[in-house]
């Protein structure tokens, strides 16, 4: 199932809805029953669990990625981004082959990315 609304700190916010906007039969998530925490450069947010992290960001800007001319196969390589989890080391991945871990923090990240992700913690 998808859920509606994307949640930004466990409340309810305006931000890209993932599904609802294009309707259950398009959706392009995988299937999540729970949001999972994941900070990017700093801000908290909640996600889809059991998804890529370009999904993910897709749930929290959803025209702005969709949009973004990402290849969504490895290929382009304008999705990489610098992960950690806890106390592992920082490391080079592509958003779109990454499956995000409740936790994760985004260090790092393309100027593609960031553009489509501006004014995350912004209610917009």
């Amino acid at each position: 199932m998808c859920f509606e609304v994307a949640t930004i700190d466990g409340e309810k916010g305006k931000r890209g809805t993932g599904c609802s906007d294009v309707g259950e039969e398009e959706c392009v998530l995988y299937e999540y029953e729970k949001l999972v925490p994941l900070r990017i450069g700093g801000i908290d947010v909640r996600v889809p669990e059991n998804n890529s992290l370009l999904r993910c960001f897709q749930y929290l800007k959803l025209y702005p990625i969709s949009m973004g001319g990402f290849c969504w196969n490895a290929d382009c390589r304008t999705c990489e981004v610098v992960i950690q989890v806890g106390t592992e080391p920082a490391r080079r991945v592509l958003s779109c082959q990454t499956t995000v871990i409740p936790g994760m923090a985004v260090l790092e990240m393309t100027e593609k990315l960031k553009f489509c992700l501006r004014n995350l913690d912004s209610e917009d």
